[in-house]
């Protein structure tokens, strides 16, 4: 006979299949959670976009920190699109126009649960919403807007990492 069939080798393959089918899964369920405990440990950033009069473009970043260690947002950049300008808003009537990506804006939420004082009210210091003015380049009037932030903490479990906030900006 030409093929010797031996029923040991084909249970030997299901049973090494059966087990690398599983340890699979568990890799991959490892590595889910893994990921899923990462998304817990930067703070939570809900942004709004809106058209200014003068063709600018308003962007108020709500930023709530869940951890319980004070995280501090170094910088921001603009990913797209190529040539947009950015600056922050100090609370000015003006910002002035910016022909660069990237702006520096130290940032420090404290940790999660910290309150201040001021003027006797007692409020939440772990949220804070930063204010942003982006400059179009010449000619762009709608389309895909994406901003980098580095996040940075003086703790060693959060270490630099950069959260990508991206919409899609409608015609005014």
């Amino acid at each position: 006979m030409p093929f010797d069939f031996e029923w040991t080798d084909v249970t030997t393959a299901i049973v090494a299949g059966a087990v690398m089918l599983i340890l699979c899964s568990a890799g991959y369920a490892a590595w889910r959670s893994y990921r899923h405990e990462l998304l817990g440990r930067a703070p939570v950033m809900a942004p709004s976009f809106a058209w200014r009069g003068d063709g600018a473009i308003s962007v108020e970043i709500a930023v709530r920190n869940r951890l319980a260690e004070t995280p501090e947002i170094v910088s921001g950049r603009v990913l797209r699109p190529k040539g947009m300008g950015v600056a922050i808003d100090h609370g000015d009537a003006a910002s002035v126009p910016s022909y660069s990506p990237h702006v520096n804006i130290s940032a420090v939420i404290d940790a999660r649960g910290k309150t201040r004082l001021s003027a006797g009210k007692e409020y939440p210091s772990d949220a804070q919403t930063l204010h942003f003015h982006l400059f179009p380049p010449q000619g762009w009037r709608r389309g895909r807007i994406k901003l980098e932030l580095r996040i940075s903490s003086r703790a060693d479990t959060l270490q630099h990492k950069r959260k990508v906030i991206a919409a899609v900006m409608p015609a005014p």
